[in-house]
């Protein structure tokens, strides 16, 4: 840079004398949005000749630097902060990782923007490049990947034979597939070493939570506020394949809803009827569980 007297289209530096700099924000974005990342040096004075500045929090300034990494951008920026030794002062170092292709661009979560590098600077995405990242977006394939210790074994049969023979009605291309296994393997339940993948163990599986144990349903029927010495009337935890805890979790919120018979005055007729409604308490309770947590409580 010295030789060049300029930052590199992977390098940013910045003095940082006067504290963290508004403009790292859109250096972060950029660098993130970077084939291969790049790096943030705060504590260098690119107007005499990227001497050191002698900071006066250089640990302050690697901190305020990952927590804006963490809390400006979508997705999170992620790097990698350190304070450095050179020529006698301390240099803030960052180095900024890609984000992942199916994840990007990265924006700016105050302005909406999206940062892209070119040559020394930081320039706004136009429209045009924004959607280019969005259609050559890659779907996450982590559930098609075998699960490290499982085995055939660790399929539930009366699931799997369900599994089978549903996906053989429902595709014409399926049910010419005498072999069972070769069903498995097409849909993405299992290798070719028969070894069952996330997505087959969590949805055939005999106990998931052997190797997924975060992904289970725990509930709780909590009283009103009147009942102050009641923790809960009612509570479970449902594990298991993904199809059995939907069906075993909406039981039990139907178990304990309010129910109410009502009569038609017209005909005379009664029926149950269930608040809320059945269909929205399957939506609901699939919903809760579409983002994986430390148990998902209802």
């Amino acid at each position: 840079m010295r030789q060049l007297r300029s930052d590199l289209p992977d390098v940013e530096v910045k003095s940082a004398r006067n504290g963290l700099p508004d403009s790292i924000t859109e250096s972060l974005c950029a660098f993130a949005n970077l084939p291969g990342g790049g790096l943030l040096l705060l504590g260098l004075d690119e107007t005499a000749g990227f001497a050191p500045v002698h900071l006066a929090d250089a640990t302050g300034l690697a901190a305020g630097v990952a927590s804006r990494a963490r809390q400006a951008f979508e997705p999170p920026v992620k790097l990698d902060v350190s304070v450095e030794d050179f020529e006698g002062a301390h240099v803030v170092v960052a180095r900024i990782f890609e984000t992942h292709p199916s994840a990007k661009p990265c924006i700016v979560r105050r302005s909406g923007h999206a940062y892209m590098r070119y040559a020394d600077g930081d320039y706004v995405m136009s429209q045009l490049e924004v959607d280019a990242f969005i259609v050559s977006r890659d779907r996450p394939r982590f559930d098609e990947e075998p699960v490290a210790g499982a085995r055939f074994d660790d399929f539930d049969t009366d699931v799997l034979a369900s599994y089978i023979a549903n996906a053989r009605v429902g595709d014409q291309r399926l049910a010419r597939l005498v072999d069972d296994d070769a069903v498995l393997m097409r849909t993405g339940a299992m290798t070719r070493e028969r070894i069952p993948t996330a997505a087959g163990l969590l949805a055939l599986g005999t106990y998931p939570q052997q190797f997924f144990p975060q992904f289970a349903i725990r509930a709780a029927l909590l009283p009103d506020g009147a009942d102050l010495g009641t923790r809960a009337l009612d509570s479970a935890t449902f594990t298991g394949p993904l199809p059995v805890i939907l069906d075993s979790a909406v039981e039990w919120v139907r178990r304990n809803s309010r129910r109410r018979i009502v009569t038609n005055l017209d005909t005379g007729r009664t029926r149950e009827v269930i608040d809320p409604p059945p269909a929205a308490i399957r939506e609901f309770v699939a919903n809760a569980g579409s983002k994986p947590a430390p148990h998902r409580d209802l």
